[in-house]
Parts: structure tokens; sequence; C-alpha cells
């Protein structure tokens, strides 16, 4: 059921790496990497009319950059004959962009019937981008009382609900005021971690963490009213002055696009830290 292309090849990719290892005092480590890795003829399904009566073929569509740098720096020593400590942090930054999409417009498009949600394209790949980047609305608060509606260019909206932002300036809230609200890629991975051993017993902690990411927070299905919501939908606006974040909470049609158009109230960080690993050993071999 899929349009054959008797013309697509592997993808293939070319990276460059520039680094050192450095030792001093015998104890002291520090590494360093810097690459640039370059995927060509990425593999994409073609955009093809409907009519066509199958699914689209597999092309060589486009060209992905990855480039950054990484650090490790460690230290370990002895104390006595019996204790030992080693620490060691690294720290990675990536930077990844779109070079190439093989069509006029230079955008792959993000599925735009979304059933989770019953909204429009929440992402898309774009030349210059980073790839998947999230892509709505920008928002400006809640409309608080009647003056700040009959002020503003939603003709439909209502005190309590989303302020979405005229990036364009023609007066209507559009797809033209859609633009980049995040990014899923993070900026930074990091990581700490600790052994420390005295005889036959070591003691490990391993860290890891993720910094400059956002995610989408999609949980609930605002197409059907009795979903349940998460804890901070009691924090919505009910009054005037009452929240200027979470919009009202309506039955039936969302006239306002509050939660059926993608805005950056779906995008939250998702920057975190976590221990991944916690560990107590013994060598009973040392114990006899």
């Amino acid at each position: 059921d899929n349009i054959d292309n008797p013309d697509v090849k592997w993808e293939t990719s070319e990276q460059l790496d520039l680094g050192f290892d450095l030792t001093l005092f015998s104890s002291l480590t520090f590494t360093f990497d810097y690459y640039n890795k370059e995927t060509k003829d990425w593999l994409v399904q073609a955009s093809i009319p409907d009519l066509a009566g199958a699914n689209a073929p597999f092309i060589n569509g486009g060209d992905i950059t990855n480039k950054g740098m990484e650090f490790g720096l460690g230290y370990k020593t002895n104390f006595g004959n019996d204790w030992t400590f080693s620490v060691n942090g690294n720290l990675s930054y990536n930077k990844n962009e779109v070079t190439r999409i093989a069509n006029a417009e230079g955008i792959i498009h993000g599925d735009t019937n979304l059933l989770f949600q019953g909204i429009d394209e929440i992402n898309r790949v774009e030349v210059g981008q980073p790839i998947g980047y999230f892509y709505g609305l920008k928002t400006d608060g809640i409309f608080q009382n009647a003056s700040e509606v009959a002020a503003g260019v939603q003709p439909n909206a209502q005190p309590g609900d989303v302020r979405f932002v005229d990036l364009n300036g023609d007066k209507k809230i559009d797809a033209n005021d859609k633009t980049k609200i995040g990014d899923p890629n993070p900026d930074f991975t990091y990581g700490l971690n600790m052994d420390v051993s005295y005889k036959a017993f070591d003691f490990s902690v391993y860290t890891y963490g993720v910094s400059g990411s956002q995610n989408v927070f999609g949980i609930h299905d605002y197409s059907r009213a009795y979903n349940n919501y998460t804890t901070s939908v009691l924090n919505r606006w009910t009054t005037e002055g009452s929240s200027n974040s979470i919009p009202r909470v309506t039955y039936g049609t969302d006239a306002n696009g509050n939660y059926t158009k993608f805005s950056d109230l779906y995008v939250q960080n998702a920057d975190f830290f976590r221990i991944k690993s916690v560990t107590l050993g013994c060598d009973l071999k040392k114990l006899i």
C-alpha cells in the first residue's frame, strides 16, 4: 500500500571530533571533546496528494546537523591504606539544527489531527530550527473583565478566556500568529558521580540532569468535559483577579479556543536532576 521509490538510499553521516585528555598530579583528570556531526539524506515520507490512493513513499528528504562540546572532570585519591574516594562530573552541550528539507516550503508539518486533544499542529520540522520544535500561539495572560475583551482582537472571548498574542498585527488570531514556543531538545546534559570505599565496603551515587528543554503537557482531553483534570484547575480563573495563567473551565463549545488552539499554555519546563542509583556493596572475599 506504499508507493515505492527505486532511488531511495540509506542516510549517511559525517562527523568531526577534536579533543584531548589531561591528567595532573596522578589524581586529577580533564577531558574535552568538540564534535560536528552532519546526517545527510535523512529518510522521510514525502507529501503527496490524497488522490494518489496509497501511502507516501520514503525519500532522502533532508539534512540535520548536531554540534557541541563535552567536558569531563575527575578526581581520585586514597586516605591511608583503607579509604578511597573519587568524584567525576560531566557536562555536554548540543545544538541541533535542520539544514535541508527537500520541498519548496522547507517544512515538514506535524500531525494536524491530534486525537489526544482535538487540537491543531503542535510541532514541525523546519530548516534553520531544531528538529521537532513546538509550534503554536503565544499567550499574554487571561482577560479579566469585559473592558479588556473589548480592547482585544478576539470577538468570541469572554472574561476568563486566554488572551492570545497577535504577532503579525492583523487584528485577528489565526495560524499566521503561530511561532516557535518551545524545544524538546535539551541544551545541556550533565552528571555527577561519587564513589567511596573503605576496606571491604563501597558506596556510590550516580546522578543525571537535563537543562534547556521543554515538553508538552497533554494529559487531559479537553474535548470531553468530564475527563479528569489535574489539581492545577483549582487555581483557574473564576472572578476578576483570581488567575492570570489558567483560564476558566467551560462546558461544551470552547468558543475562544482556550484549549483547542495550541499555545504556550501547553508547554512546560522539562529540566530535571535525578539520582539514577545509590549502591552499597561489600566484597565478602575481603572479610575472610
